[in-house]
């Protein structure tokens, strides 16, 4: 399926394809819901040109409009899930853990929170990484989360 080099109105169809399949392998695993990130790329301002052409190009909205529809009409749950850190989170604490690759570890971030599990810093970054471990714990999950991705970006820059 050619959906990235297609003429914008010939990716409809795709997308519905797309849809039905993943559609249909929920019903075969018993109605299982479908967990996506809820992406606002719209409103996004950004006005250089690769990412100007790679936002043009993308066809999530298309997809997501397809993939709802036909949940709907196959009775399978979808939830949309907030974006915030999923990427870094599967970085930092499922990649390396399972030995997957950084989409994998935010497609395991989104359907744990699908199904409300938080998302706790492990030990071993805490101990790396945070210097007031009291004043740390007090902060609330995502606070955490944007600490650590800060303190790690600043030892690359510090290392690099």
């Amino acid at each position: 399926m050619r959906l990235f080099d297609a003429r914008s109105d010939r990716r409809k169809n795709p997308c519905g394809v797309i849809a039905k399949k993943i559609t249909e392998i929920a019903k075969t695993y018993g109605g299982i819901g479908i967990a996506v990130e809820d992406l606002k790329l719209a409103d996004d301002k950004d006005v250089k040109r690769k990412f100007t052409k790679i936002k043009h190009q993308f066809i999530y909205r298309k997809l997501l409009a397809s993939l709802e529809s036909s949940c709907n009409h196959a009775g399978v749950e979808i939830t949309k899930i907030k974006p915030q850190f999923t990427s870094k989170i599967g970085l930092y604490k499922y990649c390396h853990q399972y030995g997957m690759g950084v989409h994998n570890g935010a497609a395991m971030v989104i359907a744990r929170r699908n199904y409300n599990f938080k998302e706790k810093v492990p030990k071993d970054l805490k101990e790396r990484l945070v210097e007031d471990l009291d004043k740390f714990n007090n902060k609330n999950e995502w606070s955490k989360w944007n600490k650590i991705s800060k303190s790690i970006r600043r030892k690359v820059v510090e290392n690099g």
